[in-house]
């Protein structure tokens, strides 16, 4: 079968022309009416479904307010339908046996439909494990499925939407290969292993394969609470989603200082990736939140600055004292910092970092496939924004700042899960202790 791709009729109704999937199947052309109808501005043919920029939508915003949920149904529509599409396809051999296109098209008929109109009602029904899944993440994207933090409801995020669409179509590659569609009580144990071999030979990392089964547990445990199914296999002690420790390295306060000292006033570029980096290695902040600090997240109270705000991911309030050096770089931006990109950032607090021969090699072990491998690597090329955080948790931790106080700042909600951010050597914690009146024989006072 070769790529699945959505067209325009040439026929007109209501000023809209109707959508139709075409693909090829041994060679022969096959053709599917969506069901689905939009203005023909609005259609991108690029990407083959409709617009998503928003200066072309925003013309159309006055003559009907829900067209960015129109236009997001329709997507959703069409993404269900070539999911579906593809599920049948792998139940047969399209490469020895001859696809009836009539069947096909009956088959898409009463099984897409049905999906369309279960995500559009918000019901389950009695759905397979395969529709469920179709349902589940439509509900995501749209903004129907939701979660709670600290009794807030909260919708996902575009990043988590990306995540499942990915899992989802590993997933179905992984059917394709075992030449199986399978439900919710195939899900055991056998199929587990089988599962997490399948990722094995293609070489993923077992954090990787881990986010595998952590979703697909994800689907299991929703899908049993709404009475899905009975098979809690997937709660056994063997279904376990592989994880190990990764090499997270942080920066020295020398190190720190090197970028903050570093004249940068001719690269505008790197100078702004910089001062951004640093505001998250003096706050221990995500980058999603020291990303975005504003003026109004800006307290002063005794004469003392803070930063004052609610952390995205978590919504936890944080009360961050600023250091004379933070200042500074918030008062250039007249404490509104500029926009970047996270990724522009990882490259380029890379490229500064090697300039100043942040280079000192780091032994980092990885598992792919199954077999670890060690590997030194400068640790310039480690460097990326969460590395600021966990450099603020680390330098705040060896400045002698208690745990619990530590937590506070960065949100975390428990002292165990802030443990895993600081990165302090077991050679630095020999020297700590070293001056410790138990091991430098001084007489311990006694209150």
């Amino acid at each position: 079968m070769s790529k699945i791709k959505f067209y325009l009729n040439r026929t007109f109704k209501n000023g809209e022309r109707s959508i139709q999937l075409r693909t090829f199947i041994n060679k022969s052309l096959f053709t599917y009416q969506t069901g689905c109808s939009i203005i023909p501005e609005l259609w991108d043919k690029d990407i083959s479904g409709p617009t998503k920029v928003k200066k072309v939508i925003r013309p159309y915003r006055k003559n009907n307010p829900h067209i960015d949920t129109d236009l997001e149904n329709v997507s959703i529509k069409l993404d269900n339908l070539k999911t579906a599409l593809k599920r049948e396809l792998l139940a047969v051999d399209t490469k020895d046996q001859k696809i009836d296109f009539g069947e096909l098209r009956q088959v898409l008929d009463s099984k897409y439909k049905d999906v369309v109109k279960v995500v559009q009602k918000g019901k389950d029904g009695t759905l397979s494990l395969n529709e469920f899944i179709e349902v589940h993440v439509a509900r995501i994207e749209n903004g129907e499925e939701t979660y709670k933090v600290k009794g807030q409801i909260k919708k996902y995020g575009p990043s988590t939407v990306k995540v499942y669409k990915e899992w989802k179509t590993q997933f179905l590659a992984f059917q394709k290969k075992a030449k199986k569609m399978f439900n919710f009580d195939d899900i055991t144990i056998d199929f587990y292993n089988e599962y997490v071999n399948f990722f094995i030979k293609k070489k993923y990392s077992t954090n990787s394969i881990g986010k595998q089964v952590k979703h697909l547990k994800t689907i299991m445990r929703v899908s049993l609470d709404r009475g899905l199914h009975q098979n809690k296999e997937f709660l056994n002690k063997a279904f376990q989603t592989p994880k190990t420790d990764t090499d997270s390295i942080y920066l020295s306060d020398s190190e720190v200082m090197q970028f903050y000292n570093m004249d940068l006033s001719a690269r505008p570029h790197l100078e702004r990736c910089r001062d951004v980096f640093l505001v998250g290695c003096w706050t221990a902040l995500r980058y999603s939140d020291y990303s975005r600090l504003r003026p109004e997240h800006i307290k002063e109270r005794d004469g003392i600055k803070y930063i004052e705000m609610i952390t995205q991911k978590t919504t936890e309030k944080v009360i961050i004292p600023i250091r004379p050096e933070l200042n500074a770089i918030l008062k250039k931006y007249d404490y509104r910092l500029p926009k970047t990109y996270e990724q522009k950032v990882n490259t380029n607090i890379k490229l500064i970092a090697e300039e100043l021969e942040i280079d000192e090699p780091i032994s980092i072990s990885t598992t792919k496939g199954g077999v670890t491998r060690d590997k030194r690597t400068p640790k310039y090329e480690l460097i990326k924004t969460h590395t600021a955080r966990r450099t603020g948790a680390t330098l705040m931790y060896k400045a002698g700042i208690p745990i619990l106080d530590i937590c506070k700042i960065t949100g975390h909600r428990k002292p165990e899960s802030l443990l895993k951010y600081i990165k302090v050597t077991k050679q630095e914690t020999a020297k700590k202790l070293s001056l410790n009146p138990f091991f430098t024989g001084k007489q311990l006072k006694v209150s």
